[in-house]
């Protein structure tokens, strides 16, 4: 972000200078002087005082003229990106710009960060592209473009824009941000190599070891992963959704090299710190099921799918619930029950056998693929 500063600094007496030609028209030299002090009021960081100064700026010269004063509109939004103000910055940057004959890198910059603070993320890009079209070298343009692409679901647009931003300047956030889209894209092993570089170079908060662990279990590396978690949730940095998806995820490690107390217990604390998320309470609930299929306690299993089963779902995981349910039946012996789930379940999502994408509550892991098939043999043949 640039200082307010050096924005001013090659501008303090020259309008002064100009205020000697222009005292003859009052209006105008009003204006200007409340302009000037606004500017002074900026260096000073008496941002409050800057505003009512180009606030009054701009009443007067509007009065005057049939155009915008750019220059205190822009000053005027570039104070309120500093103050939180977005949708004020917005309007102000947007004018200014609309008005300035010769509109600089600033002009572009500044607009795409109050837009990026809105998380107007694809309304954002094209202002970075313009700011980088000026300064193409800006690590700032480049990472906070790359960041507005990740959130809008442009990961590999985002992975080029963190490309070259690593080219100008070396950064944990970088490579942190990029080991994020890989993620997103399935190509785990490159981001556990940038989150791997995000940790060498300095990133040590907690959320980088939660994102880790939850790729190596993606990766059936349960153990790390489960390390991972605990490193995270030993950080005392996180917040509470993140804390919730280690102890939720961690759960699901657990389970899966047959620790099933343990992922009970840490599934329950997950549930317990977003006790009013669906989304969570849902992925506690099929941590319980799963569990206690494994465990032999059907009726549990029962019980846990049937409080899941009110949540508000999506087809592809009300599918997997009645896989569950269907699987837990036919353990249990109760055969055509088990065909009732596996009927629904087809109907819910009938491509559910066909992906391959590991994940505690949307897609069926292999393992479990194959449970189904048997499950299925075996219900068919008892009836």
């Amino acid at each position: 972000m640039i200082p307010i500063g050096i924005i001013l600094f090659f501008q303090d007496y020259l309008n002064f200078k100009k205020l000697k030609i222009m005292t003859r028209n009052p209006r105008i030299y009003i204006w200007k002087s409340h302009l000037i002090r606004g500017k002074e009021y900026i260096k000073k960081n008496r941002l409050i005082n800057a505003y009512d100064e180009l606030s009054k700026s701009i009443h007067l010269y509007g009065a005057y003229y049939d155009k915008s004063n750019h220059e205190a509109h822009f000053l005027r939004g570039l104070i309120s990106n500093r103050c939180g103000l977005y949708k004020e910055a917005v309007s102000d940057l947007k004018l200014a710009l609309s008005f300035n004959p010769k509109p600089g890198f600033s002009s572009f910059y500044e607009l795409a960060e109050a837009y990026l603070s809105l998380k107007e993320y694809k309304l954002a890009v094209p202002y970075f592209s313009r700011a980088l079209s000026i300064e193409p070298k800006d690590f700032n343009s480049l990472f906070n473009r790359g960041v507005c692409h990740y959130e809008y679901g442009g990961y590999k647009k985002a992975i080029l824009d963190f490309n070259r931003a690593n080219k100008i300047k070396i950064d944990y956030d970088t490579f942190y941000n990029r080991g994020l889209c890989f993620f997103k894209i399935r190509n785990y092993m490159s981001a556990i190599s940038d989150f791997n570089l995000a940790i060498n170079l300095g990133y040590k908060k907690g959320d980088i070891f939660v994102r880790r662990g939850v790729v190596k279990s993606r990766t059936k590396d349960y153990r790390n992963a489960i390390r991972d978690f605990i490193k995270a949730l030993n950080s005392k940095d996180l917040e509470n959704e993140d804390m919730a998806i280690a102890h939720l995820e961690q759960a699901w490690a657990y389970m899966r090299i047959g620790e099933y107390k343990k992922g009970l217990t840490s599934s329950d604390k997950g549930k317990i710190i977003m006790i009013n998320s669906g989304v969570y309470k849902l992925m506690h609930l099929i941590n319980k099921a799963y569990a206690y299929i494994k465990l032999s306690k059907f009726i549990d299993a029962q019980n846990a799918l049937n409080q899941a089963l009110k949540l508000k779902l999506e087809n592809q995981q009300l599918a997997f619930l009645l896989m569950l349910k269907g699987l837990s039946n036919t353990l249990g012996g109760n055969y055509n029950e088990a065909l009732k789930n596996f009927e629904e379940m087809f109907l819910k999502d009938s491509k559910i056998l066909d992906k391959d994408e590991e994940s505690i509550f949307d897609e069926v892991p292999e393992y479990m693929k194959n449970l189904i098939r048997i499950s299925l043999n075996i219900s068919l043949k008892s009836n």
